[in-house]
């Protein structure tokens, strides 16, 4: 008797089925109770709704595809130096309970996860229980957006950037080769004028974790940067350039970002190279303003931030009942 084996597809191909080809967002990740970060790594609990995890519908390994989510700080925190542990997803894997039960790919119920969020500010940060900490979300079953096709959706105002080409934004290319194929993406400077950062104080910060106006609550803390450090501080920024994006887009920031001289290689090692912290997603419905950006770096003129890296996926309508 013949017998036939069902065929496994690549993962990549399980998850590009699963989510409809959508760029997926899952929900936020609340803190399960009130807590005091202090500066440093420390594990905290959050809540994970089923919401907040992708379907794992015919997919053999979910665990798998959960590992290979990428996690997203919410703005008003990271800000205030919080953020999440870039393997949150491994994190959040790691403390599914082995009783939970799925339905149609979907956990049952709520559980509650141990995982590592990070303060690189100088003060603590007090947080209400329910507070929204961070997200995962996936690009890797959408179209990344590149070439002929940014170019034109950057000059029919789908991509909005406001400011001058070549100043204030420009394009980032595969490579390093300048040919329109070789476009990936756009670099856009931050506003030297905008950069402060929170000096240290063994007082806890607290903002609103549903204010509408958290901006105006975080500028109260910003200070004018010191002239020079021995050690990386984070640094809050905005970009010169106004960001807006159709509905159907979505941004995502690099965290490499492109320092003010590319001298300091020889002078300097590798590790003091700045970097843009896990505050990655700009939701397409959402950004219409400078983007805020929080970089981590030397204070001098070899190190600092200059420019972020800002790629586009487009994602397609949810189908009928899919969210």
């Amino acid at each position: 008797m013949l017998t036939t084996e069902k065929k496994i597809l690549p993962l990549e191909e399980q998850i590009k089925r699963n989510v409809q080809e959508r760029f997926w967002k899952g929900h936020d990740l609340r803190l399960a109770r009130q807590v005091v970060i202090f500066p440093g790594e420390e594990i905290v609990p959050l809540v994970i709704p089923p919401e907040a995890l992708p379907s794992f519908a015919d997919i053999p390994q979910p665990l798998d595809f959960l590992k290979r989510t990428i996690v997203t700080g919410r703005s008003r925190y990271a800000q205030l130096g919080l953020f999440p542990d870039p393997r949150m997803g491994t994190h959040i894997a790691l403390n599914i309970p082995a009783d939970i039960r799925l339905s149609s790919g979907r956990f049952t119920a709520p559980f509650e996860a141990r995982v590592i969020m990070n303060n690189l500010g100088a003060r603590p940060i007090q947080l209400e229980a329910g507070s929204k900490l961070c997200r995962l979300f996936s690009s890797e079953a959408t179209e990344h957006i590149s070439g002929r096709e940014l170019v034109e959706m950057v000059a029919e105002k789908e991509i909005g950037i406001s400011g001058t080409y070549g100043d204030d934004w420009k394009w980032v290319y595969k490579n390093g080769r300048k040919a329109e194929n070789k476009i990936t993406g756009v670099a856009l400077r931050i506003s030297p004028a905008s950069m402060r950062w929170i000096p240290p104080s063994p007082e806890p910060i607290h903002i609103s974790d549903t204010s509408r106006n958290f901006r105006r609550e975080i500028d109260q803390y910003l200070k004018p940067l010191p002239d020079k450090t021995d050690e990386p501080i984070l640094i809050i920024g905005e970009t010169s350039s106004v960001v807006s994006l159709s509905p159907n887009v979505h941004g995502v920031l690099d965290r490499k970002v492109l320092p003010r001289t590319e001298s300091r290689r020889t002078i300097y090692p590798v590790f003091s190279d700045p970097v843009h912290e896990q505050s990655l997603l700009a939701e397409g419905f959402r950004t219409n303003w400078p983007i805020r950006t929080e970089t981590r770096s030397l204070v001098d003129p070899y190190h600092i931030a200059d420019y972020v890296i800002l790629r586009f996926w487009r994602d397609r309508p949810a189908p009928s009942g899919l969210k």
